[in-house]
């Protein structure tokens, strides 16, 4: 069985968009900023659990589209089965 399977558009920029996010504050937590004083400017801890939460968006995302990934696929398997109840029906009249 062959069909087509479409992801989403707007989930798919949202995962872009998510990993391309986590690059970023992962580059921020690997190096913590020092200001001219001396004082450490950025929390790497505040970063941290921004990078886990932006890790448990990209599962969020991915879950909403094998949902829907599933949904087509299933679609599918119930169309085929129904044309072969069909078939099958006119054959044994």
């Amino acid at each position: 069985m062959y069909f087509p399977l479409e992801v989403n558009e707007q989930l798919a920029n949202a995962m872009r968009a998510a990993a391309e996010f986590k690059v970023e504050v992962e580059k921020i937590i690997e190096c913590i900023c020092i200001d001219e004083n001396g004082s450490i400017v950025d929390d790497r801890e505040v970063y941290e659990k921004m990078s886990d939460n932006i890790c448990l968006m990209m599962v969020d995302i991915g879950r909403s589209m094998g949902v829907m990934l599933t949904d087509i696929a299933l679609n599918e398997v119930r169309r085929v089965n129904s044309n072969q109840s069909n078939t099958e029906s006119h054959v044994s009249k």
